[in-house]
């Protein structure tokens, strides 16, 4: 139960890549990868029948946030995070029945503060468009 429940259950986890990668000096860095499907549907439609700018934030809130999570201990010492900053640029609308592919990848991972950068793609058409971008910082 609770905020977004009907948007959440069309919301599906396809796919996990969790990469190590060495920074110069030697330090190694971990980033995560997830990617998410769901179809619009029409409790997610705007007043012209178009995906709503808010139920898009919501998506990538709730995607970007699990690829964070991929990264978190697994001791379980990693605290809760909430949203610092959602920012979310808007390309092209997606109407009612679009398949839409959440691209999440962590860029930035701490202790204190987290970025992740996530693109939302109409991939039901025959050309896939970008439907949204976003940045989105966690403390």
């Amino acid at each position: 139960p609770g905020f977004g429940r009907e948007a959440r259950q069309g919301q599906r986890f396809t796919t996990l890549n969790i990469k190590e990668e060495y920074l110069p000096g030697g330090q190694k860095r971990r980033t995560a990868e997830t990617i998410h499907e769901v179809t619009v549907t029409e409790d997610c439609l705007n007043g012209i029948g178009f995906l709503h700018g808010g139920c898009t934030a919501y998506w990538i809130d709730s995607c970007s946030s699990i690829a964070l999570s991929a990264l978190d201990s697994p001791d379980e010492s990693t605290l809760p995070s909430v949203s610092l900053n959602l920012s979310v640029t808007y390309h092209a609308p997606a109407p009612l029945g679009a398949k839409l592919r959440l691209i999440s990848n962590v860029v930035a991972f701490s202790a204190r503060v987290q970025t992740v950068r996530c693109e939302v793609w109409d991939v039901s058409e025959p050309i896939h468009k970008i439907v949204a971008s976003a940045t989105h910082i966690k403390m």
